[in-house]
């Protein structure tokens, strides 16, 4: 799957999902860093990407736009991705099946 990391979480999360086989990039690497949240969606959207945050902006529904928002709050990227590890599969299957916003809470 594509990603496009938000810039609230570490850069290296994109290069942990690329090592998985994913094709995942920062919104830092991509021209976005400080960006609205209305650019980063549209550019998301473009690339078919599912924007990886851990803000709740991304919650609704937004025509075209698929979000996964991880719910573990402040935590050092080890921690972030030992987290997240365990749980991506899930979540991948839920996109798959239809859904367009995907909240993993802590």
């Amino acid at each position: 799957m594509k990603f496009l990391i938000d810039e609230n979480l570490p850069p290296r999360l994109a290069a942990w999902l690329n090592a998985r086989g994913h094709q995942a990039i920062h919104v830092g690497e991509c021209g976005l860093l400080g960006a609205g949240d209305g650019a980063v969606a549209a550019s998301a959207a473009r690339e078919g990407r599912i924007i990886v945050t851990q803000d709740a902006d991304f919650e609704h529904p937004i025509v075209g736009v698929r979000a996964l928002r991880l719910g573990l709050g402040n935590a050092s990227t080890a921690a972030l991705i030992a987290w997240l590890a365990p749980r991506l599969d899930t979540a991948l299957a839920r996109f798959e099946s239809g859904e367009t916003v995907v909240v993993l809470e802590a």
